[in-house]
């Protein structure tokens, strides 16, 4: 099982994860997840969804996933459906002063295919989908995908959204467990607004 502490694109305070030997799943029946090392890590298909014909993720010169970390989340042994899939969260280009994006890729083996992840999220329309994440982590414990938008350094605005993998699903998809959001930087360090699920 691994334990993981921090942020994996963020500089001041790096994902640091520790994963037992044993390749089975815990008691809990928890997501079998790791950090990975470098881009040689991915697979070829993932790279090149991923990788240098994707500009926005490769403004920055060099290895991005040994200088800012990955992680490789694997979710078929919680998918009926969905055997061998692999989600990986990797970083998309260097991080600004307090956000940092990076983007999803689903890949399955057997098939030998990849796509980024659309994730839904509630707009100001309606539910939508988003591809590209800001401040984004996989919590082992919990179980679920989290990322987080600050409207400015201070962290008195901006949006936050926590997805889950859907366990019972024909189609491999992550599911809106939660999203807050607060327009209004009044530099009051309060909960933000909850948008869903809708009370």
């Amino acid at each position: 099982m691994l334990k993981c502490v921090g942020n994996i694109l963020s500089v001041a305070m790096p994902l640091i994860c520790l994963l037992s030997t044993s390749a089975a799943f815990g008691k809990d029946n928890d997501l079998i997840a790791q950090a990975l090392l470098s881009e040689a890590d991915l697979p070829i298909v993932v790279r090149k969804i991923w990788g240098r014909s994707n500009e926005e993720c490769m403004t920055f010169d060099g290895d991005l996933i040994k200088t800012f970390g990955g992680t490789e989340v694997a979710v078929s042994e919680v998918s009926k459906y969905n055997s061998s899939v692999r989600f990986y969260l990797l970083p998309c280009g260097s991080p600004a002063a307090y956000n940092a994006t990076a983007i999803g890729i689903v890949y399955y083996p057997k098939g030998n295919l990849a796509k980024i992840a659309s994730l839904p999220i509630i707009g100001n329309r309606g539910p939508t989908t988003q591809d590209v994440l800001l401040n984004a982590s996989w919590d082992t414990k919990k179980q679920q995908l989290i990322s987080y938008y600050k409207g400015r350094g201070l962290g008195d605005c901006g949006s936050s959204f926590v997805w889950e993998w859907e366990k019972n699903s024909f189609i491999a998809a992550f599911v809106l467990i939660e999203q807050k959001s607060k327009e209004n930087c009044d530099g009051v360090d309060d909960e933000w607004p909850l948008v869903w699920p809708i009370k």
